[in-house]
């Protein structure tokens, strides 16, 4: 999966629309984000993760309402949408992912909910709303996508976590090892081991039984 460009709109601090051009050579295909705290660095990560899984999270992980995604200042401007689109590709084909947030008012001014809607096109295409999250994850899980899109600072987190709580440790390490398919690994071992052992053993009977007819 390549990035190529994000353009966001009323999203988080990015008030009104603002892009960015992910552009690298094939050569060299990581990109890194550098500024000052809190000048929206994790935010932009935030919005490709919510443009393309459709939900954003905070340094907990916990999930964050839509809702509440909406630029304040716009928000206060009278206006009730925002919107992220992500234009990537993947295996020779050409991917716009759009998805666009509606924020509901209640009858006292205040964010009381929000709708979805979400377009994907591949190579011009339109892909049916149903299978969205089947291309996107084909493209990239879910559950990988942290070792891709690697915030830092929220990686910065996931190591103090590690040294401060050795129960935490234990969930971050068995999430790892799951992505990562270790289990598998680790019963193809045991059931070739299971195997080795059963097949010395008929190995012994065998030589045992050759001693008893001398």
């Amino acid at each position: 999966m390549y990035l190529e460009k994000i353009v966001m709109t009323d999203f988080m601090p990015y008030i009104g629309t603002q892009e960015v051009d992910f552009s690298v050579s094939a050569d060299s295909p990581i990109i890194l984000i550098e500024g000052e705290n809190n000048r929206g660095k994790s935010s932009l990560f935030t919005a490709i993760r919510w443009c393309l899984y459709g939900r954003a999270l905070d340094r907990s992980s916990n999930v964050v309402s839509d809702h509440l995604l909406l630029n304040d200042n716009a928000f206060n401007q009278g206006r009730n949408l925002f919107e992220v689109q992500l234009s990537f590709s993947h295996d020779n084909d050409n991917y716009l992912l759009t998805r666009s947030c509606t924020v509901k008012v209640d009858a006292k001014g205040k964010r009381s909910g929000s709708s979805i809607r979400t377009f994907l096109h591949r190579n011009r295409d339109a892909i049916s709303t149903e299978d969205i999250p089947r291309y996107i994850n084909e493209v990239l899980d879910e559950s990988i996508s942290m070792f891709f899109l690697a915030d830092m600072e929220i990686l910065k987190n996931y190591e103090t976590l590690v040294e401060d709580d050795s129960k935490a440790a234990i969930e971050v390490k068995s999430a790892i090892e799951d992505i990562l398919g270790i289990p598998s690994l680790i019963s193809v071992r045991d059931s070739l081991k299971d195997i080795v052992d059963d097949t010395y053993k008929e190995i012994q009977k065998k030589e045992e039984g050759k001693f008893r007819k001398v």
